[in-house]
């Protein structure tokens, strides 16, 4: 048994250089692994084979071989389509990541850099991703290129396949003064609120008709789940931001008020300059 998950995530990554040294790869926030495979960047989330592995007496190194040639299958038949626009279009989602997520590759050549990266909190990014069933593969400039396609067509895709499914956001009372929401999806995110921050403030009012309109307190603890508490009420958020600190090893953002103009003005210039 291994006995925490870092440990777990180590094994992981030695059982990666081992089988696929021509993979590169590097822990990353929230439990996963960073992989670039022939110059497309991609993750792996750990939760599930972690699970397995404790729950299963099978050979937790055999669980992680099959694990991995399932991921490496899954490479190369993404490696096949994904320069088929039409093909993966209904894959593309918007996903919520820390914005140092992929910091290096700012650093390389225009072509390993993301295509899309809007910051939208102090610590917060949205990306452009194609979701593979098992991860997700974070779309460069030269995936981008090879489309031959305008950025408001893969921004109108992603927005729109992500708010699908996401549909059916699962949302819970903290008392009388907070709300809890959070994806109900496999690789879920919140993005949809964030990229659009009417959807945040319809979401509350449908909720917690009887709160004032502003303002509120808003945390992103980890991608998939936002919390919400009334002006006064932080206490709720720090509360929650600290139980999120402690399971995922830090707390992605600050609170800040859903007031959130901001989003829209650096939304704006973007289209601008991709235009």
């Amino acid at each position: 048994m291994i006995a925490t998950k870092e440990k777990f995530r180590q094994k992981v990554i030695q059982s990666i250089l081992a089988k696929y040294p021509e993979w590169q790869v590097e822990p990353k926030d929230e439990f996963a692994i960073s992989v670039k495979v022939s110059g497309m960047p991609g993750c792996i989330n750990l939760d599930n084979i972690y699970h397995q592995v404790q729950l299963k007496r099978v050979p937790k190194q055999d669980l992680i071989q099959d694990f991995l040639a399932e991921f490496a299958k899954a490479i190369k038949n993404t490696e096949n389509s994904l320069n088929n626009f039409d093909a993966i279009r209904h894959k593309i989602f918007l996903v919520v990541r820390p914005t140092d997520f992929y910091g290096d590759e700012i650093a390389d050549n225009h072509d390993g850099q993301l295509a899309f990266i809007l910051p939208v909190l102090p610590d917060l990014a949205l990306y452009w991703a194609v979701d593979t069933g098992k991860s997700y593969y974070y779309i460069s400039n030269s995936l981008f290129s090879s489309w031959k396609v305008r950025s408001d067509e893969v921004m109108w895709w992603a927005c729109k396949n992500t708010c699908e499914a996401e549909g059916g956001a699962n949302i819970r009372g903290i008392g009388d003064d907070g709300l809890l929401i959070f994806a109900t999806r496999k690789m879920g995110t919140i993005s949809p609120l964030l990229f659009k921050p009417r959807y945040l403030q319809m979401l509350i009012h449908s909720t917690r008709p009887d709160w004032p309109e502003q303002p509120y307190l808003v945390c992103i603890p980890v991608p998939d789940q936002i919390i919400i508490a009334r002006e006064g009420h932080d206490k709720i958020v720090k509360e929650f931001s600290l139980i999120a600190q402690e399971r995922y090893g830090k707390a992605l953002s600050d609170t800040y008020s859903p007031k959130i103009s901001l989003l829209r003005k650096l939304y704006i210039n973007l289209v601008k300059r991709n235009l």
